[in-house]
C-alpha cells in the first residue's frame, strides 16, 4: 500500500492511482469535465482541510477514495501476512467506521478479511446487518458478530455485565442512558 499524505512521494502515488483508475488523462478529463494535459499536471488538493471546496469535484472525491483504498490495502496486506503464518485460520475485521463511511465494498474487493462484522449504536445496526449480509452473499464471505459494546454504555453498564447484556436486547434508548 502506498502512503497517503502531502509529500512528494504521496503526489507520485496519487497520480499512479489515477492512472490505475482511469488509464489515460483523456478518460479522466471526460469523466471529470476537466482539461488536464497529463496525470503529472494533477496536484493533490492540499487545501481541502483548511479551506474545503463548496462542491465535491472529481479531484477531491478521488483523493478521499485513494486514502481509503490505501488503508484497506494495508489491511489486506496484514491479512496476507497472517494467512502465511496460519493459512486455515480466518481473519475477521470489525472496522465499523468503515461501514458508515462506505468502505465495505473496498474491504471485500481488496480481500482484506474472511469474516466481516459490525458494531455501532444499537439503533443503527438493523440496516447495517441487512447491507452487510448482502455484501457477504455477493462476495462469498461470512458475517461475524463481534460484540464489543462496552464503550457505548453508561458507567453503570460498564460496571455491571448483566445490565450491559440485558440492554443489548434494546435499541438506542439503552445507549442514551
Amino acid at each position: 500500500a502506498e502512503l497517503v499524505g502531502y509529500n512528494p512521494s504521496s503526489q507520485t502515488a496519487f497520480r499512479n492511482y489515477l492512472k490505475e483508475r482511469y488509464g489515460s488523462a483523456a478518460t479522466l478529463n471526460a469523466k471529470w469535465k476537466t482539461e488536464y494535459a497529463s496525470f503529472e499536471a494533477i496536484e493533490i488538493p492540499y487545501e481541502q482541510y483548511t479551506s474545503p471546496a463548496r462542491d465535491a469535484t472529481g479531484l477531491t472525491y478521488e483523493f478521499e477514495r485513494w486514502g481509503r483504498l490505501n488503508y484497506v490495502r494495508l489491511l489486506a496486506k496484514m491479512r496476507q501476512f497472517l494467512k502465511e503464518g496460519a493459512p486455515n485460520v480466518p481473519v475477521m475485521s470489525d472496522p465499523s467506521y468503515l461501514h458508515t463511511e462506505g468502505n465495505t465494498y473496498l474491504m471485500y474487493k481488496e480481500n482484506a478479511c474472511d469474516i466481516m462484522s459490525y458494531h455501532s449504536k444499537p439503533g443503527s445496526e438493523e440496516a447495517m446487518w441487512v447491507y452487510l449480509n448482502t455484501m457477504n452473499r455477493v462476495f462469498g464471505k461470512i458475517t461475524g458478530n463481534f460484540e464489543n459494546y462496552y464503550g457505548m454504555w453508561s458507567r453503570a453498564h460498564l460496571n455491571d455485565e448483566r445490565l450491559a447484556k440485558r440492554c443489548l436486547l434494546y435499541t438506542s434508548d439503552a445507549a442514551d442512558d
